[in-house]
């Protein structure tokens, strides 16, 4: 994973630079997304190499590792994504420049294939990769919680706390679930590669502000045996 999250900060370096703003609004949310989706997945990792889903059982080691082969996957495509933001600001000033070529000129420089598809099209088509990729990253670090902890140890969960606290957690959760549903249509309604790009940043941050509140509302079973020990 961690290899993963390097190749994307490294793929945002070795573009061609652009003048504007927009240019390093993206890429510093590139930068921004990485380092938080890594501080995203520690905090979905147990602390207890023994409450991992590999050594939990079979099927929950099954699960995981099914689950890491999409959040590899699409970690790869993420990073992909920002880098095509990017080259999206080279792209203007290269059809900026073909503008003022002859004829002969414009058919020389048309053999970038990328401009061979209009600039709505090229941004859809990431658009479309980003928000994708995006949403099965959210997805996928979620359902690894359950894998590592069990659907039952985290029923349990729920069930130790109080009615408030209980509806809390259950309200966090839907805003969870609600976050990664924005994330997926995403493209449907923004395009703009520096907006994708603004919109991911929060998007992270949001996750783990909902992951924050969710393990202050409701306190991992470890350290509720915890706590009963130090009062006993």
């Amino acid at each position: 994973t961690m290899l993963l999250l390097g190749e994307s900060v490294l793929s945002l370096l070795i573009v061609d630079l652009s003048e504007g703003v927009e240019y390093y609004a993206t890429f510093f949310s590139g930068v921004v997304t990485v380092i938080l989706l890594e501080f995203l997945h520690f905090r979905s990792q147990p602390y207890d190499a023994d409450h991992h889903a590999l050594r939990r059982s079979r099927s929950s080691g099954l699960m995981f590792s099914l689950l890491m082969w999409f959040y590899s996957v699409s970690l790869i495509i993420l990073g992909t994504t920002y880098k095509m933001f990017l080259f999206e600001f080279v792209y203007e000033d290269e059809e900026g420049e073909r503008r003022n070529l002859s004829a002969l000129g414009r058919l020389l420089a048309g053999k970038t294939t990328a401009l061979r598809f209009s600039s709505e099209d090229r941004q859809q088509r990431i658009a479309n990769f980003f928000s994708g990729s995006f949403a099965i990253v959210f997805l996928s670090l979620d359902l690894s919680i359950l894998a590592h902890g069990g659907f039952g140890s985290n029923l349990n969960r729920l069930r130790g706390v109080s009615g408030t606290a209980k509806l809390a957690a259950v309200m966090l959760v839907a805003v969870r679930i609600g976050l990664i549903g924005f994330v997926a249509s995403l493209s449907q309604y923004v395009t703009e590669p520096s907006h994708l790009a603004i919109t991911g940043v929060s998007c992270v941050f949001c996750q783990l502000v909902l992951r924050s509140l969710l393990n202050y509302v409701l306190p991992d079973g470890k350290e509720q045996e915890d706590n009963a020990l130090e009062r006993v």
